[in-house]
């Protein structure tokens, strides 16, 4: 329905105005992709949110905060109305994204070294630790266009104040 009325919409428009709907449809795309990511965790959280393996359920937990905490961090720059910061507020978020991913932050080495989860489980946690990552970056960058500001000049200037990920792997340390 959202591409539907883009679409139309869109003809006659003059240039800002397109813009402007080009970054709506964007926005639409990163709430799609966000969604099937959901959908591809939804069954593994399932299964092991109710392991035996506490460091399993624990890894599964802290996917679900991930996801919360962005979905929280948006809730409240919508709500607040102080969306002139929601770029920075959004960095933030990034950052904190990063940090907790398990492996990035070495938290999956230091289990299946400490034989504290099987192989099995560490693949697993692999795969749902990147569709977890990349729902938090489709749920931000959907942000980024929904709070951005209405000027142009503003919201250029947003945009270059907005970190990017070689920014913040220079931040976290990361090398990949």
């Amino acid at each position: 329905a959202i591409l539907e009325f883009i679409s139309r919409a869109q003809v006659g428009m003059e240039r800002e105005s397109d813009e402007s709907v080009f970054a709506v449809r964007m926005a639409g795309r990163s709430l799609v992709e966000a969604v099937k990511g959901v959908t591809h965790l939804q069954k593994n959280l399932k299964v092991h949110l109710h392991s035996d393996n506490a460091d399993v359920r624990e890894a599964y937990h802290n996917i679900q905060i991930q996801i919360a905490e962005v979905l929280r961090e948006l809730e409240t720059i919508r709500k607040g109305g102080e969306q002139e910061l929601a770029i920075l507020s959004l960095n933030d978020t990034k950052l904190a994204i990063r940090q907790q991913d398990v492996l990035a932050n070495g938290k999956l080495d230091e289990l299946v070294r400490g034989n504290r989860i099987s192989a099995a489980d560490a693949t697993s946690l692999i795969n749902d630790n990147g569709y977890a990552y990349g729902v938090c970056k489709n749920l931000i960058a959907l942000g980024e266009v929904l709070f951005s500001a209405h000027d142009e000049e503003e919201r250029d200037a947003e945009r270059s104040l907005a970190l990017d990920d070689d920014e913040i792997d220079t931040m976290t340390g990361e090398w990949f």
